[in-house]
């Protein structure tokens, strides 16, 4: 017998893709094994914990595979299963709560007007623009990106609802950790991961990446194309498993702290191996964060011990590898011809805000306009940061729209850090506030924004902020 809708859609879903891998084209053949391995996982963990609902079917779905940068089809875009996910996702929304009318939170209907509006912006932006295809293209990648966000929301009911989906974020997290050391430990055997799971046709390595590898050394990609990306991932990962060492710690759980030891140093050295700058800056201001709430935990006289114990362990460890670390890091970061080309890139997006102080060059024009009237042929060019690219695609105008969606999910963050407490503020609270401080300081030289990863996590800390308003009103009611 069948335990509830949970295992007939995983079972037709399994058949689904059987059929696929026999019949199908080969490129949905290569992603079969990853796909059934995904699902595998979600049954397994849902079976476990006895959390076989629909809606987190849907939003573990979207939560496992919206970090898997490299699985994608690309027809004329790159179309990834996370998106895919979504929008089923969001017709059976739809469908569930037809019949309830389609309730949303005032909070959620804010965000909803909130987002329409710098669409909008997005859209002025695009009627003058170089290419105006490009900037319906790029608002309609929004509109995807913000279903994301609006469905891991809707899909937070609770506490617990909360706490599950970012502990099963932390899980896929720690996946693609150690899926990036195969992949780091298996370039220097000749073994390539990749082709393994996804087939011959879906190894990532490029021209590009085999000169950095040359360079640098091993990059950590991971699942995704860009380890600029992975590393932007982890800012929103690596808090979590560091602020829940420490608040094991605390409690004294040794077993637990020990095993979240292990989990956050693990996540750390991948982190450091991305090798990525932008990804190092939002790293240090997490955690900073950190340090500054546990300050009184942390430097404490009696952890004198531990912090002699983790310096052996750090130093007995480290000595093996320094001279490759060293040379690695040190390389990366004096390197001198890509800061050159960023430092060109940040004044060029300054001339272009200047030339269009309104409404920008145009979303998604930052290339073109930067290819026509600075450096011909280089059309593909980014602004390299995440808010270079908003002021100079859409002027003050859409900039403003923008920061204030940043500083409404910021402010919901602060509203449930300040209305929880043990493991809901400390590890929860506190993880969310770092990794969103980190985010945004990584994407002032980089840019994750139009990555499906930055909006699941932005997703998670704005229905923290709704869950942590229901928590107080329904305190008041009680209190009445």
């Amino acid at each position: 017998m069948l335990k509830s809708k949970f295992d007939l859609i995983f079972i037709l879903g399994a058949l689904f893709l059987s059929v696929l891998a026999l019949l199908g084209p080969p490129p949905l053949q290569n992603l079969y094994l990853a796909a059934i391995l995904i699902l595998s996982i979600i049954t397994i963990i849902l079976h476990k914990q006895n959390r076989l609902s629909l809606t987190s079917f849907l939003a573990l779905l979207i939560i496992y595979t919206a970090p898997m940068e490299k699985l994608m089809w690309k027809i004329g875009f790159a179309l990834r299963p996370v998106m895919l996910f979504s929008f089923a996702a969001f017709y059976i929304w739809g469908i569930l709560s037809f019949k309830d009318g389609f309730k949303i939170e005032k909070k959620t209907q804010k965000l909803l007007i909130l987002w329409f509006v710098l669409i909008l912006a997005f859209l002025l932006s695009g009627i003058f623009s170089i290419n105006p295809v490009k900037s319906m293209r790029v608002a309609i990648l929004h509109l995807t990106l913000f279903l994301i966000l609006f469905l891991i929301v809707q899909f937070v009911k609770n506490r617990q609802d909360l706490v599950k989906f970012t502990q099963h974020w932390m899980v896929i997290g720690f996946i693609l950790c150690m899926y990036g050391l195969v992949e780091y430990w298996g370039s220097f055997i000749g073994f390539d991961i990749d082709r393994v799971v996804f087939g011959p046709i879906y190894s990532m390595t490029t021209p590009g990446q085999t000169v950095a590898q040359r360079l640098f050394g091993q990059r950590i990609y991971s699942l995704f194309g860009d380890p600029n990306n992975f590393a932007g991932f982890l800012n929103t990962v690596f808090p979590f498993f560091l602020c829940s060492a420490i608040y094991f710690a605390k409690l004294k759980q040794a077993k637990r702290f020990f095993w979240f030891l292990l989990a956050t140093l693990t996540v750390f050295f991948v982190f450091i191996m991305t090798l990525s700058r932008s990804g190092w800056l939002g790293l240090s201001i997490g955690l900073l964060v950190v340090a500054w709430y546990k300050r009184a935990q942390i430097f404490r006289s009696a952890n004198w011990k531990y912090f002699l114990v983790a310096l052996i362990v750090i130093v007995v460890f480290f000595a093996q590898i320094y001279q490759y670390l060293y040379f690695i890091i040190s390389a990366r970061l004096e390197e001198m011809e890509s800061r050159g080309i960023h430092l060109y890139l940040i004044k060029s997006a300054f001339s272009m805000f200047l030339s269009h102080p309104l409404t920008g060059v145009g979303i998604g024009n930052f290339g073109e306009a930067y290819g026509k009237y600075f450096k011909p042929g280089y059309e593909y060019y980014n602004a390299h940061s995440a808010f270079l690219t908003i002021l100079s695609e859409t002027g003050i105008i859409g900039f403003i729209i923008y920061t204030s969606f940043y500083i409404f999910i910021f402010r919901q963050i602060l509203l449930f850090f300040r209305n929880s407490s043990g493991y809901h503020k400390e590890v929860i609270g506190l993880g969310l506030l770092s990794g969103f401080c980190g985010l945004m300081a990584a994407n002032i030289f980089y840019q994750n924004f139009t990555f499906q990863f930055f909006f699941v996590f932005l997703g998670l800390a704005f229905a923290a902020g709704i869950v942590a308003s229901k928590a107080t009103s329904n305190g008041l009611d009680r209190q009445q």
